[in-house]
């Protein structure tokens, strides 16, 4: 089968639209001639390509490998609204578009100006019609989703989670390896939505009970200073550590590896579409906290592969728990087995279906 990848994202960017392409990417290629076109790339003028992204799009490569596709892959708004406008019915036929999360905001609720003069919501909606079908990636997202787009999405859209690479769950529960301090670790962009604001000031409370704590920050983002100056003058230099790398690849293998994790940390204030980044650490034996709203309810599983923040207190409490070998164990267990049920090649598999 021939299929070609439509995506604005992709790694080593950290993003789980862009990891959730890549997947699709590498297990689809396996058996079937792939096409991948990235529209951003890294390096890349973030101002011109936010202003002259649809001029990205024209590439006589791109176009031939569309024509001759069986199944085109549609991995975000941008990539759409090109479909729509450029593409005649026969190839929206054969589009399959995944829907990541906050699509409905941009489209139908906070349009601005310039989608307003693109009439980017009527081309949007043209290819959500004759698409061959639609795909979320969450209960969470698509019940949100089907709110706002027109009503003819509700017979073609459904559910895959996405998941990660069967290589990449670690096979069983490796010696237990006891650090002098208690490590945490946080991987996504830095940002404010990723709720890191908020996080730092738990911390800081956090460390007041406990003072044998660490936390590891991977990403980058446009909050990256500010966090850093709140870490400053909160003078929590000695127990916050913003690490370099940035690829998600050799954040989770090599890094994770290197300084033995003890629990995976994110509070997003805003939406999420899913977890797959918690999903990722369960994977690497690493249980995580996280607040328990939105799609990532249904990645973590309590007393599973992690549990839910409430208060301060139950945070240490639960760190605690997890100095305690028989607890660890527990649950490295736990999340190593649900990291197993979120296989990405069963997600190509039935995007292509």
């Amino acid at each position: 089968m021939k299929v070609v990848i439509l995506t604005d994202e992709y790694p080593p960017t950290i993003g789980g639209a862009g990891t959730v392409a890549s997947q699709v990417y590498n297990d689809l290629k396996k058996h079937n001639e792939v096409y991948l076109f990235v529209s951003y790339r890294d390096g890349m003028n973030k101002n011109l390509y936010r202003y002259f992204w649809f001029f990205y799009y024209f590439s006589l490569k791109l176009l031939v490998n569309i024509i001759k596709s069986d199944k085109v892959i549609v991995n975000d708004i941008r990539s759409a609204y090109f479909i729509s406008s450029f593409m005649p019915k026969c190839i929206m036929n054969k589009c399959i578009y995944i829907v990541h999360g906050t699509e409905y905001d941009i489209v139908y609720q906070s349009i601005s100006v310039k989608n307003k003069l693109i009439l980017f919501k009527s081309k949007y909606n043209n290819l959500l019609k004759y698409c061959n079908k639609v795909v979320s990636v969450s209960s969470y997202t698509m019940n949100n989703f089907i709110n706002f787009a027109p009503d003819f999405v509700k017979n073609k859209i459904s559910v895959i989670y996405a998941g990660i690479p069967s290589s990449f769950v670690i096979s069983k529960c490796l010696p237990l390896v006891i650090n002098d301090k208690f490590r945490i670790v946080s991987v996504s962009r830095i940002n404010k939505r990723k709720g890191y604001e908020y996080m730092i000031k738990i911390f800081y409370e956090l460390i007041k009970l406990n003072s044998n704590i660490e936390w590891y920050i991977y990403g980058n983002g446009p909050y990256l200073l500010e966090l850093k100056k709140l870490v400053f003058n909160l003078n929590l230099e000695k127990h916050v550590f913003f690490m370099d790398e940035t690829n998600r690849d050799s954040i989770f293998i090599i890094e994770f590896n290197k300084y033995n994790f003890d629990l995976f940390w994110l509070m997003p204030n805003l939406p999420e579409a899913f977890g797959l980044v918690f999903i990722e650490a369960s994977a690497r034996g690493i249980p995580s906290l996280t607040v328990n709203k939105y799609g990532i309810k249904e990645a973590i599983k309590s007393g599973g592969n992690g549990e839910f923040y409430s208060t301060v207190e139950n945070m240490h409490n639960f760190i605690l728990e997890l100095n305690d070998q028989n607890i660890k164990k527990k649950y490295i267990l736990e999340s190593i087995n649900i990291a197993k049920c979120f296989d990405s090649r069963i997600f190509a598999e039935k995007l292509i279906r």
